[in-house]
């Protein structure tokens, strides 16, 4: 009962969010430092969980179906990948912040055609 409540608290805040407050959640105050633990951010603070939460999700969902990463990349490489793509394309974070996760990965990890 306890995570369901969490995830009804935090559905408005997911339905008003776009790439600017997914940047803010990522590095705000750059509370995940330089180089990101995800286990250590998403337990001290609870706007790097949600941003790492987000990552993850949205890797893990699409993964092999939009763009396609190696089997041995890491949460932490992930993480890296869509925090430099928040950071090199500024222009993109009025966007959903979703398809801007999603058009990171696809620049990072393309599926090639055979």
């Amino acid at each position: 009962m306890d995570k369901l409540l969490r995830v009804i608290l935090l559905l408005p805040m997911m339905a008003l969010a776009d790439g600017r407050d997914l940047k803010a959640w990522c590095d705000d105050s750059d509370q995940m430092g330089k180089e990101p633990d995800m286990h250590q951010a998403a337990s001290d603070t609870f706007l790097g969980g949600v941003c790492l939460g987000m990552i993850d999700g949205t890797f893990r969902a699409l993964n092999r179906r939009e763009f396609c990463a190696p089997a041995k990349v890491t949460r932490n490489d992930v993480v890296k990948v869509a925090r430099a793509y928040l950071d090199a394309h500024p222009d993109k974070l009025t966007g959903d912040e979703s398809q801007i996760l999603v058009d990171a990965f696809k620049q990072a990890y393309p599926c090639f055609e055979p």
